[in-house]
Protein backbone atom coordinates (compact mmCIF):
# COMPACT_ATOMS: atom_id res chain seq x y z
CA UNK A 1 0.00 0.00 0.00
CA UNK A 2 1.28 3.25 -1.09
CA UNK A 3 1.83 6.10 1.27
CA UNK A 4 2.00 9.92 1.12
CA UNK A 5 0.87 12.97 2.53
CA UNK A 6 -1.54 15.60 0.87
CA UNK A 7 -2.27 18.25 1.90
CA UNK A 8 -0.90 17.53 5.66
CA UNK A 9 -2.74 14.27 5.77
CA UNK A 10 -1.71 10.90 5.41
CA UNK A 11 -2.71 9.20 2.03
CA UNK A 12 -3.16 5.56 1.84
CA UNK A 13 -3.83 4.10 -2.42
CA UNK A 14 -6.51 1.05 -1.62
CA UNK A 15 -5.83 -0.97 -4.44
CA UNK A 16 -4.83 -4.22 -3.76
CA UNK A 17 -5.24 -4.20 0.20
CA UNK A 18 -8.99 -2.02 -0.10
CA UNK A 19 -11.29 -4.45 1.58
CA UNK A 20 -8.37 -4.77 4.56
CA UNK A 21 -7.96 -0.85 4.67
CA UNK A 22 -12.07 -0.97 4.92
CA UNK A 23 -12.30 -3.63 7.40
CA UNK A 24 -9.67 -1.90 9.49
CA UNK A 25 -12.30 0.80 10.21
CA UNK A 26 -13.20 -0.27 14.24
CA UNK A 27 -16.84 -0.79 14.57
CA UNK A 28 -18.74 2.40 15.86
CA UNK A 29 -16.02 4.80 14.61
CA UNK A 30 -17.92 7.22 12.33
CA UNK A 31 -16.23 7.94 8.77
CA UNK A 32 -17.23 9.14 5.47
CA UNK A 33 -17.31 7.06 2.06
CA UNK A 34 -17.47 8.24 -1.51
CA UNK A 35 -18.68 5.42 -3.76
CA UNK A 36 -19.99 4.67 -7.39
CA UNK A 37 -24.06 3.42 -7.00
CA UNK A 38 -25.28 0.60 -9.24
CA UNK A 39 -26.71 3.19 -11.37
CA UNK A 40 -23.45 4.69 -11.56
CA UNK A 41 -24.28 7.67 -9.06
CA UNK A 42 -21.43 9.19 -6.77
CA UNK A 43 -22.18 9.01 -3.52
CA UNK A 44 -21.04 10.10 -0.29
CA UNK A 45 -22.09 8.94 2.64
CA UNK A 46 -21.08 9.77 6.63
CA UNK A 47 -21.96 6.24 8.31
CA UNK A 48 -20.43 3.73 10.59
CA UNK A 49 -20.10 0.23 10.97
CA UNK A 50 -20.93 -2.15 13.66
CA UNK A 51 -24.21 -0.77 14.85
CA UNK A 52 -26.80 -3.34 16.14
CA UNK A 53 -29.48 -0.93 16.62
CA UNK A 54 -32.90 -1.14 14.56
CA UNK A 55 -32.27 -5.31 14.10
CA UNK A 56 -35.48 -7.52 14.45
CA UNK A 57 -33.15 -10.24 15.43
CA UNK A 58 -33.69 -12.80 12.00
CA UNK A 59 -30.40 -11.64 10.77
CA UNK A 60 -30.19 -11.17 6.57
CA UNK A 61 -31.48 -13.43 4.36
CA UNK A 62 -27.61 -13.74 2.72
CA UNK A 63 -24.09 -12.87 3.51
CA UNK A 64 -22.29 -9.67 2.76
CA UNK A 65 -19.05 -11.58 1.65
CA UNK A 66 -20.78 -13.67 -1.25
CA UNK A 67 -22.05 -10.28 -3.03
CA UNK A 68 -19.26 -8.01 -1.90
CA UNK A 69 -20.87 -5.86 0.30
CA UNK A 70 -20.25 -3.69 2.73
CA UNK A 71 -23.47 -2.80 5.55
CA UNK A 72 -23.04 0.53 7.49
CA UNK A 73 -25.16 2.57 9.55
CA UNK A 74 -25.58 5.98 7.41
CA UNK A 75 -26.07 8.67 10.19
CA UNK A 76 -27.83 11.49 7.95
CA UNK A 77 -30.46 8.55 6.61
CA UNK A 78 -30.53 7.48 9.91
CA UNK A 79 -30.94 3.59 8.59
CA UNK A 80 -28.21 0.68 7.27
CA UNK A 81 -27.40 0.85 4.01
CA UNK A 82 -24.85 -1.40 1.84
CA UNK A 83 -22.51 -0.76 -0.97
CA UNK A 84 -20.07 -3.11 -2.70
CA UNK A 85 -16.48 -2.46 -1.46
CA UNK A 86 -14.70 -2.65 -5.12
CA UNK A 87 -16.77 0.48 -5.99
CA UNK A 88 -15.44 2.65 -3.35
CA UNK A 89 -13.60 5.72 -4.34
CA UNK A 90 -11.89 6.97 -1.43
CA UNK A 91 -12.76 6.36 2.57
CA UNK A 92 -11.76 9.14 5.24
CA UNK A 93 -11.11 7.60 8.44
CA UNK A 94 -9.60 8.52 11.58
CA UNK A 95 -7.65 11.52 10.11
CA UNK A 96 -6.23 9.48 6.89
CA UNK A 97 -7.51 9.50 3.47
CA UNK A 98 -7.75 6.29 1.17
CA UNK A 99 -8.28 6.01 -2.50
CA UNK A 100 -8.80 3.57 -4.85
CA UNK A 101 -6.20 4.49 -7.35
CA UNK A 102 -8.31 3.17 -10.06
CA UNK A 103 -10.53 6.05 -10.47
CA UNK A 104 -7.58 8.69 -10.19
CA UNK A 105 -4.81 8.81 -12.74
Amino acid sequence: MNKAKLNGRTVLELNSNLFKALNSINSGRFFTVTFMKANGEIRVMNCRKGVKAFVNGNGKSFNDIDYNLVTVWDAVKRAYRSFKWHKIININADGVHYYNSRYFA
